[in-house]
């Protein structure tokens, strides 16, 4: 792949808020086009997809959790969408979202 994902630290949200999860790649081979990074929704948590721009080394997620998620540690896997010479490339990388609860 013409990328490495980077490890996603883990991150807490509180249930019914949302949280901003940095997703960083290292570039190969001079690839420099966007890349495409989402997630699947899960245990009432959603995902906006992001984007990493062109040349650029990071991008953004949003998590969302919803107000009647219970606490709890959730495993969520991102992808990374790019094309390369025609051809459809995906990397993945996993990371842990802790829920606590709303206050």
């Amino acid at each position: 792949a013409p990328i490495n994902l980077k490890p996603v630290k883990a991150t807490t949200v509180k249930a019914g808020e949302k949280v901003e999860v940095t997703v960083d790649v290292a570039r190969k081979y001079e690839f420099k086009d966007e890349i495409t990074i989402s997630s699947k929704t899960a245990n009432g948590i959603s995902v906006a997809n992001g984007k990493i721009a062109k040349d650029q080394a990071s991008g953004k997620l949003t998590f969302t959790a919803g107000k009647n998620v219970k606490p709890g540690d959730y495993n969520f896997e991102i992808s990374a969408k790019m094309t390369l010479n025609k051809q459809s490339i995906t990397v993945k990388q996993s990371v842990a979202i802790k829920v606590t609860a709303a206050q």
